[in-house]
């Protein structure tokens, strides 16, 4: 081959490539010209915080040990349907007696020794749906000490 002819030769395929890289994007350019809009809507929701806890309790001291046993009716959840609700009864910081459910009423029990002081014991409810978890609702009853005693809430 001839010096020129490799020049030349070289030359066309550099022009090719440029032309390649020219040509090929405005070949794959697309455009969306519909008139009519969307019937597709994207939007947010959020688990509520449940509210309005009510049901009923009852506190006994037997012996050495203080015994709560509370009966959760219902509660107000303004979130998603389809909800798992996870329930727990607690003193303090310290659960004693958790249970998950799709049904709103349920029955909790716990004990502890007792001390011959007034018990507060707290009731905790929260929301989960697919990976998603509400705030906890709580509700707080007050056992008198040396007393047994029962009611609602």
């Amino acid at each position: 081959m001839t010096p020129w002819f490799d020049h030349c030769r070289r030359a066309a395929s550099v022009l090719l490539v440029v032309l390649c890289l020219l040509v090929v994007p405005a070949v794959a350019y697309a455009q969306f010209t519909s008139s009519k809009p969307s019937t597709l809507s994207v939007g947010t929701d959020t688990l509520e915080t449940p509210t309005a806890i009510t049901g009923s309790y009852s506190c006994s001291v037997f012996g050495s040990t203080e015994y709560m046993s509370v009966t959760i009716s219902t509660f107000t959840d303004l979130g998603p349907t389809g909800s798992t609700y996870g329930f727990g009864l607690a003193i303090g910081s310290t659960v004693k007696d958790s249970v998950s459910s799709t049904v709103k009423r349920q029955t909790l029990t716990g004990s502890r020794s007792y001390d011959g002081l007034a018990t507060t014991w707290t009731i905790g409810i929260q929301g989960f749906l697919k990976g998603w978890s509400s705030a906890i609702g709580t509700k707080s009853i007050t056992c008198p000490s040396r007393t047994n005693q029962s009611g609602t809430f």
